[in-house]
């Protein structure tokens, strides 16, 4: 399975592992629909994945504005500044491919 999502008194995390195509981004949707429904933080660590598609990075940049107990996001900095997103809620300006 390419997320890995495991619940705590936290919150929500969710791995991504694999590759990011429409088919994750259709998993990837049901499931930050379902963290978003929980009482805590929601996290997803994308560090995994080499590259990062534009659909998965939209669905980061919705689920990150809507959150209601906060939302972050590991190893999507690089990819979002590709593709344009100067801000990306829920992202560190300082994070770069070797954090993790």
């Amino acid at each position: 399975m390419p997320l890995a999502v495991n619940k705590d008194i936290r919150g929500v995390s969710i791995r991504v592992e694999g590759e990011t195509s429409l088919g994750l981004a259709e998993e990837l949707k049901a499931a930050l629909l379902e963290a978003l429904q929980s009482a805590g933080q929601v996290r997803v660590d994308v560090s995994e994945n080499a590259e990062i598609g534009v659909p998965v990075l939209q669905l980061l940049w919705a689920a990150a504005r809507e959150a209601p107990h906060g939302f972050t996001v590991t190893g999507a900095a690089e990819a979002a500044s590709a593709a344009g997103f100067d801000e990306f809620p829920g992202v560190s300006r300082g994070e770069n491919s070797s954090d993790s």
